[in-house]
């Protein structure tokens, strides 16, 4: 899961991974033009010339309040901790989706 943080138009953003808690850069030019900093984003990200990309995949989760202080895990998942987190964010992707 991460949170954007900081956009730049010609080409990514920057995301706070709030499961280790490492800020990356993710090449992405369509997220990056949409201008929506503190979006709360389920990504499947993998490293790429000095920085990262997504599978082109994203899911939504809503905006983090401004005053939000998100305070990441700090930690690294195994299989099935990722596997459950994972699942988690698609149900509430589709839970948001459905309520609309």
């Amino acid at each position: 899961l991460f949170v954007i943080q900081e956009l730049n138009p010609e080409g990514g953003f920057t995301a706070l991974d709030i499961i280790r808690g490492e800020g990356l850069f993710v090449f992405d030019q369509a997220i990056s033009q949409q201008g929506v900093r503190g979006a709360l984003m389920g990504l499947r990200v993998f490293s790429f010339l000095g920085g990262w990309m997504h599978t082109g995949v994203s899911i939504d989760l809503g905006l983090m309040p401004e005053d939000s202080d998100v305070l990441p895990l700090k930690r690294e998942f195994n299989e099935k901790e990722e596997r459950e987190m994972n699942e988690y964010a698609i149900r509430t992707w589709r839970e948001r989706v459905l309520a609309e």
